[in-house]
């Protein structure tokens, strides 16, 4: 374990050199690290080599560090937002070598954030993170302005510190502030800027979160772009971030009509998708109302529960089509209504007449079932050549 002193010294010699890996190596929540200071008894005699700019920030993380060892994360938390805001006085005057220890700041940031609202319940789930929304659009102000060229820039740094503020939207679920972040983005790039200007990791991150935002506002075709590029370009090796990405991405390439292999969700461990591809696929109603209850509270923090529910008048739309293509050809355009409700309750469901008409109703509206209900006969009129046409054409 190193000396405080020591690593004093290191952080004088990273920011004297400029050199942004190797003080992002310093700046981690680091155990042993608040160890050590909790041995120094002079910590300002520690702290002597740095400058008068780093020696707030690094006093700071100190603190933070010797209050988070003792089980104090909201005075962790308190001492964290200080130490951000003098290392946002040295990010001011820096260049773009900043960047790399400014993420691992603003990471510190929200970890400490998230266990301060968790020790404090009672007092408002968010009020911590909310502070942390507000340092981060500091930090994001500092890049905005900075007029620097080339590779001295530091508006490189932009997307990552829009992504932490997008995180923080979401953690409190205040999806709807992430909009005017969007447009700050759209501010300051065109197409071609975008994709050259920012790292791919930060553009992965930031269209997995447009794509959930997307996701929520019912854009599915958006959703799928976003989230399929997220899930295409995560490095493979980061097997736990393509895991949350599918779990976003499958139900909105179920609703476009395709489906994941079996073997995909199996490989990602994604069994309670595995559980509901099944009964989506042959169409049993019961089966995908047992699976949805049994896994109603993964799919509601996720927030895709109202997708999975429109998953089941898809899976409604398959089972009525297999129960169609058992009718002799020349007996199919005109179906009777019976027909379908015996399928239902074939496969353990009991609709009403009223809850047949009205699902035969939204997959008609839908294009999901091309036709009419005939209400009188108690029939549905069905095109001739193509009534269940593939879902994935109508997207």
């Amino acid at each position: 374990m190193k000396s405080l002193r020591e690593f004093t010294k290191q952080v004088a010699s990273a920011v004297g050199k400029s050199d942004g890996k190797a003080l992002a190596r310093l700046l981690v929540l680091d155990d042993q690290l608040a160890a050590a200071a909790s041995q120094e008894k002079n910590w300002e005699a520690a702290c002597a080599s740095l400058s008068d700019v780093v020696k707030p920030m690094i006093m700071r993380l100190l603190e933070c560090l010797a209050a988070r060892r003792e089980g104090n994360h909201v005075e962790a938390h308190e001492r964290m937002l200080e130490s951000f805001r003098a290392f946002l006085e040295l990010m001011k005057d820096s260049t773009s070598w900043i960047l790399v220890p400014s993420e691992q700041m603003t990471r510190n940031l929200k970890t400490l954030a998230w266990a301060a609202d968790a020790a404090e319940p009672t007092r408002g789930s968010d009020r911590h993170v909310n502070e942390v929304v507000h340092e981060l659009r500091k930090y994001l102000a500092i890049m905005h302005k900075d007029s620097a060229s080339g590779a001295d820039t530091k508006r490189g740094g932009l997307l990552y510190g829009v992504n932490a503020i997008m995180s923080c939207y979401f953690k409190v679920n205040q999806l709807s502030l992430c909009v005017s972040l969007l447009r700050t983005v759209e501010s300051y790039t065109s197409g071609s800027d975008f994709e050259r200007m920012f790292p791919i990791r930060h553009k992965v991150v930031y269209r997995y979160y447009v794509g959930r935002l997307m996701l929520s506002q019912g854009d599915f075709k958006a959703a799928d772009e976003m989230l399929s590029y997220a899930f295409e370009h995560s490095a493979r090796g980061h097997f736990a971030n393509k895991r949350h990405v599918l779990a976003f991405l499958i139900p909105v390439k179920w609703i476009a009509g395709v489906f994941p292999s079996e073997q995909l969700c199996a490989k990602f461990s994604l069994d309670e998708y595995g559980a509901v591809l099944s009964a989506v696929r042959r169409g049993q109603i019961a089966e995908f109302d047992r699976v949805l209850a049994t896994h109603e509270s993964y799919f509601i923090r996720l927030g895709v529960m109202l997708l999975m529910e429109k998953l089941r008048l898809l899976t409604c739309r398959n089972l009525f089509r297999r129960a169609w293509l058992l009718l002799p050809a020349d007996t199919r355009s005109k179906t009777s209504l019976a027909h379908f409700q015996l399928a239902a309750r074939l496969s353990g469901a009991q609709l009403s007449d009223d809850e047949l008409e009205c699902l035969l109703a939204n997959m008609i509206a839908q294009n999901w079932v091309k036709g009419y209900i005939h209400q009188e006969r108690r029939i549905a009129v069905l095109h001739k050549t193509l009534p269940f046409p593939p879902v994935a054409s109508l997207v």
